[in-house]
């Protein structure tokens, strides 16, 4: 069902502004990309599909036209390897994420050093190309 929906949504060509239902744009991992089971319970095989998957949407809808084809530069940013660094379950968090939480550990032992945030600025913001 969603491929058909899918499929259909790729020849509507409303105006953007046009909210009188969802728009919707399919984007497929790149060929020879490996696919992520769906009964995959591996931290690392899903963190790398999660990881690939942003990599892809980002290079489809970045603005910037020099910036497309960087999605995994940028997803690896996003998405770093010290993700895989602890495990979740070993971390009581409340209501923040487990990463924040194990971030904030390293961070009071000395052994990380946090840099700013660009989540939720603009490319002029955060000084990069638009």
């Amino acid at each position: 069902e969603q491929v058909i929906a899918l499929n259909e949504a790729a020849h509507d060509f409303r105006d953007y502004k046009d909210a009188s239902s969802a728009h919707m744009m399919a984007i497929a991992a790149p060929p020879g990309s490996p696919e992520v089971p769906k009964l995959e319970t591996a931290r690392e095989a899903i963190f790398d599909g999660v990881r690939r998957g942003f990599a892809r949407a980002y290079d489809a809808l970045v603005e910037d036209p020099n910036e497309r084809g960087r999605g995994m530069i940028v997803a690896n940013e996003y998405f770093p390897d010290e993700i895989l660094d602890y495990d979740p379950l070993d971390i009581e968090s409340g209501i923040d994420s487990a990463f924040d939480c194990y971030l904030k550990q390293l961070e009071a032992d000395g052994s990380f050093i946090k840099k700013e945030s660009m989540l939720g600025k603009s490319a002029k913001e955060a000084g990069k190309p638009r």
